[in-house]
C-alpha cells in the first residue's frame, strides 16, 4: 500500500465499540479498507483520538507538529500497546483532520477547526 499522506478526497470512517465497522471514500478509502481487511483482528481499533489544543502549533505536513495545532484532531487505528493499552496490531496509522467539528455528548468543542471558547475556559 502506498503511503496515503495527503489525501486527494476526504475518508469517512465509521465507528462502533471502539472498532472501525466501514470506510468510504475514493481510491485511498479502499486501499485503507483493504488494509484494515487484510491485517489482523486489531487493525481497525481506534488507537488514539486527540484534540490539537496548541495555538502556536502550524500545519508543516509533519504529523508531530500538525496534530498539537488548535482546532485539528489527531486519530490513529491499530495498536494501542505503546500508548497504555492493552491491544496488539501488526499496524498503527495515524490520522490529522484539519477542520474538524467534535460532539462530545451533545456539546460541540471544536466547530470547525476552532476550539470552542466556553470549553476552553
Amino acid at each position: 500500500m502506498d503511503n496515503l499522506g495527503q489525501l486527494s478526497e476526504p475518508i469517512t470512517l465509521e465507528i462502533e465499540d471502539g472498532f472501525v465497522t466501514d470506510v468510504n471514500g475514493g481510491e485511498q478509502a479502499d486501499e485503507l479498507r483493504t488494509l484494515i481487511k487484510e491485517s489482523d483482528e486489531n487493525a481497525g481499533n481506534l488507537a488514539e483520538f486527540a484534540i490539537g489544543t496548541n495555538p502556536k502549533a502550524k500545519l508543516i505536513g509533519n504529523l508531530a507538529e500538525d496534530k498539537k495545532r488548535a482546532g485539528t484532531v489527531h486519530f490513529a487505528i491499530g495498536d494501542n500497546e505503546s500508548l497504555g493499552g492493552s491491544l496488539k496490531s501488526e499496524i498503527h496509522l495515524d490520522g490529522v483532520v484539519r477542520t474538524p467539528t467534535v460532539y462530545l455528548d451533545d456539546q460541540v468543542v471544536v466547530d470547525d477547526g476552532e476550539l470552542v471558547d466556553d470549553i476552553i475556559g
